[in-house]
């Protein structure tokens, strides 16, 4: 079983469930480190096929941003959990780690700030407003959005940005 609970609101669901909860603030689910669910509180035994993702599931011990780029994250882990289970030659049982992704701006005027992440600094100015230009449209999915950005870019560019607007 898959437990995707998402929202920033305590949920009544999440709530009457019988596993181990938070103590303090947003009642979350938590999970061990393999995204398993505890079992009611004072134990520290698992649910074997029960797994918990979202705004209200937290691993124990660490305490996650409640972010999409985290449940997004932990799905992958879990896909590919799950794709391993039918291998010939299961993954390593290794627990999910965060990844945090470097914080990228747009400041106006050209300008754009991209935070550092771990140990490297990060920068501003026209070359990180030129990074958060490629990167929204190599993040875009579909072709047709991406053409559809450049497409008023060029437009504000030309005619300024009502036109764009329009």
């Amino acid at each position: 079983m898959l437990l995707w609970v998402t929202g920033n609101k305590a949920v009544p669901l999440v709530a009457d469930l019988n596993v181990r909860k938070t103590e303090k603030g947003l009642i979350r689910i938590l999970t061990e480190s393999h995204l398993r669910v505890f079992k009611a509180r004072g134990s520290d035994d698992v649910y074997d096929n029960v797994f918990a993702l979202g705004d209200a599931a937290d691993i124990d011990g660490s305490s996650l941003p409640t972010t999409a780029e985290v449940a997004v994250q932990k799905a992958k882990y879990l896909v590919n959990f799950f794709n391993s289970l039918h291998s010939p030659h299961p993954s390593s049982s290794l627990p999910f780690t965060y990844r945090e992704k470097q914080l990228v701006s747009y400041i106006g005027s050209r300008d754009g700030i991209i935070a550092g992440k771990g140990d490297r600094e990060g920068w501003t100015g026209r070359s990180a407003w030129l990074a958060w230009r490629s990167g929204s449209v190599m993040w875009t999915r579909s072709w047709r959005n991406r053409a559809v950005i450049i497409l008023t870019w060029l437009l504000n560019l030309l005619f300024g940005k009502e036109i764009a607007k329009m």
